[in-house]
């Protein structure tokens, strides 16, 4: 035991000493108590004998009072000083009492005390046995902190406390090496399985950076904005983009990291290992949480809350090339991701700009609003096996935030001009009343490039919502012009149709670029409108709805042109009482029969005042079939009918006999390209108004 240690011991013992002797004070205290009591039931006896007296005094005042005032007044002193002896006498008694209580307790406690001093006595006792002793002389006073530092305490020759540096290669000076900066340097680490090698553990920890290695707190409370800043800064390799010696990975090991807004440079990868990042403000207005700029990025695990916050534009933005995301998960944002720069989307010279070469591989966004924003006609972003949908519902009845957060449109992506990949993933609004995509038009002045809606492919996607797809109407003074790329493909996908739409599934408006639908199945609250388009070229197999009108899909379609049949019946017009003489007629039906083309268009391009066919597109194994029925025609009669294309006579047939008709092949007919059907009776016959009077054309497309 130190000197120190024993001098402790003989203060525990002296105070011990002191209780010890107070407690039995207190016991002796206690032992009086009965005396108490004695003296208590003195002073009731006394009282009750006064009360005896007076009582005998009040008779013999009475007896006296008429006789003499003398002896009335001695009874009356008589009466008040027995009654005031009565009431001391009641006083003593429960003072008595009371002193008793509090003696007995007094006794209690002190025995308590005792007990207690006794045993912290004992404990002093054996401390001091185990005391090491010295003279009674003056000990040297203790080395100062800074001489004792890294050494071991000894005895010189003399016996003599000292402090001396540990002999070299002994446990103490191994322990005061490894507690050094670089003692890591001296321990080894062996990864345990065949053919590893020895490393020092300084090597080992030095394959990754931890954020807590520079102090992130991750404690949900500190702002950790500048530190993590300040070590993204440090590892950013800002001029090689091709792999170096400087590929750092930086780890967010468990726990919170409260952040306003950071940028991450080039060649730094990222993992999360049971951290998440959360907003630190809520309230000042900001473009993103995290902005990737640089390019050449992997991103591990990416965990953020966004707790509901509204003063965010996004949570992620990709300002670069070549990023790959694996896994993120992403809770209750306004919005998830932005690709490009939402300043191009009117800017015609920036049109033709884009973040490419981007991944997000598996995660989720979980009661996000809207999923992702894309900007510029070369950015192109993968999606696959990942859930993107917008779902606003999650917040608790009474939550003051529920109002406004419910307010927003639950999109899940809106694309400018974009080329957006859904592979093997998950998308859905749950909602009929917003499009789940909203293509926007992307304006640009690039000689080689047009102004284009944004892209989306998907394929083997699970979809969930009512309303699919919407071209938004182009800004004022600016139309579409791109008519060769493919704004919407779907193939080989699945969904449910979810209720409340009246309007179309997928809605192209004045977009040109083409639609396709194969192979794919949707369900549920099926509606005949699957797709609306003024110039998009259109193919839905019938597959993918096969519940919209018993399975013809060219009913719940109006679109002016298509593409991808086999078999395309774009008119079908009938009924003509014309009367064909021994000139060449243009045949003019008056009735509009149903067709693959919608009645609406139809209307657009048969002209039945001049009986003219305009195509709306390029069609190819074109057949136009003529039926003609005389009132009075003759099995002898002799009919020419002639097609003319563009004005031109293309061919013409013969027909025997009272109900003439012709069928014309045509290779390929090309769009805006007019037809006419003209006809010579011999025989000068007049049509009887049926609808046996009929031409039909059938080609591909």
């Amino acid at each position: 035991m130190s000197i120190s240690d024993t001098t402790q011991a003989k203060r525990y013992a002296s105070i011990a000493e002191v209780a010890a002797a107070q407690c039995q004070q207190f016991t002796e205290e206690a032992r009086k108590a009965p005396e108490y009591t004695d003296l208590a039931k003195q002073y009731a006896e006394s009282a009750e004998d006064s009360s005896i007296a007076a009582q005998a005094s009040r008779d013999q005042a009475a007896q006296s009072a008429n006789g003499a005032s003398s002896s009335a007044s001695a009874a009356q002193v008589y009466a008040n000083s027995a009654s005031s002896s009565s009431q001391s006498a009641l006083s003593s008694a429960q003072t008595a009492s009371s002193a008793s209580e509090s003696a007995t307790a007094s006794a209690s406690s002190a025995e308590n005390s005792a007990q207690s001093a006794s045993e912290d006595a004992q404990i002093a006792s054996d401390a001091v046995t185990k005391t090491l002793r010295v003279s009674d002389s003056d000990i040297s006073p203790l080395a100062a902190a800074a001489d004792r530092a890294n050494k071991v305490l000894s005895c010189d020759a003399s016996g003599n406390f000292q402090f001396t540096a540990p002999a070299s290669g002994s446990a103490q000076d191994v322990l005061n090496q490894l507690a050094e900066p670089a003692g890591a340097e001296l321990v080894g680490y062996t990864q345990g399985v065949a053919g590893s090698i020895n490393r020092t553990v300084t090597e080992k920890l030095g394959d990754v950076i931890s954020v807590k290695d520079f102090g992130a707190s991750g404690d949900g409370v500190t702002d950790d904005t500048a530190i993590i800043q300040a070590l993204f800064d440090l590892l950013s390799d800002a001029n090689v983009p091709q792999p170096t010696n400087n590929n750092y990975t930086v780890v967010f090991p468990s726990g919170v990291y409260k952040i306003s807004s950071i940028v991450v440079g080039r060649r730094t990868n990222i993992r999360f290992e049971g951290g998440r990042l959360e907003p630190l403000d809520t309230t000042t207005p900001r473009t993103h949480l995290i902005k990737f700029y640089g390019g050449y990025n992997k991103v591990y695990n990416l965990c953020v809350n966004m707790n509901y916050a509204t003063n965010y534009d996004t949570v992620i933005w990709c300002r670069t090339r070549y990023l790959d995301f694996i896994a993120p998960e992403i809770w209750s944002a306004k919005c998830v991701w932005t690709f490009g720069d939402p300043l191009w989307k009117n800017d015609p010279a920036g049109g033709i700009l884009g973040d490419s070469e981007i991944q997000i591989i598996g995660g989720w966004s979980i009661w996000c609003i809207t999923h992702h924003k894309a900007y510029g006609v070369n950015t192109i972003v993968q999606f696959v096996g990942h859930e993107c949908y917008s779902y606003k519902w999650s917040l608790p009845d009474g939550d003051p935030r529920k109002s406004s957060w419910e307010s927003q449109p639950e999109i899940t992506g809106y694309n400018c001009g974009a080329l957006i990949y859904l592979t093997g993933s998950f998308t859905g609004n749950y909602s009929g009343q917003q499009p789940n995509f909203l293509s926007q038009l992307q304006v640009t002045s690039t000689s080689d490039y047009k102004n284009t809606y944004g892209r989306y492919v998907l394929s083997g996607t699970h979809v969930e919502t009512g309303y699919l797809f919407k071209c938004e109407a182009a800004p004022s003074g600016i139309v579409a012009e791109d008519d060769y790329t493919q704004m919407l493909n779907v193939v080989n996908c699945t969904g449910y149709v979810s209720g409340g739409r009246s309007g179309y599934f997928i809605d192209a408006s004045e977009a040109l670029q083409s639609i396709s639908v194969i192979n794919s199945s949707f369900y549920g609250n099926i509606v005949d409108r699957v797709l609306y388009s003024l110039g998009s070229k259109i193919h839905v197999s019938r597959d993918s709805f096969p519940k919209v009108n018993g399975g013809d899909i060219f009913k719940a379609i109006q679109a002016r042109s298509f593409y991808n049949y086999g078999v395309y019946n774009p008119f079908n017009v009938s009924t003509s009482s014309q009367y064909i003489g021994g000139s060449l007629t243009t045949l003019r039906m008056s009735n509009l029969e149903y067709s693959d083309l919608d009645a609406v268009f139809v209307a657009s391009y048969y002209d039945s005042a001049t009986g003219n066919f305009t195509f709306p597109q390029d069609v190819f194994n074109v057949e136009v079939a003529v039926n003609l029925l005389p009132t009075s025609g003759a099995s002898t009669d002799s009919t020419d009918i002639a097609l003319y294309i563009n004005g031109g006579q293309d061919m013409l047939l013969n027909s025997m006999g009272s109900t003439p008709s012709a069928v014309f092949k045509i290779k390929k007919i090309t769009s805006g390209s007019v037809i006419q059907v003209r006809a010579v009776s011999y025989n000068s016959r007049t049509l009887s108004g049926s609808d046996r009077n009929k031409i039909s054309i059938t080609c591909s497309c």
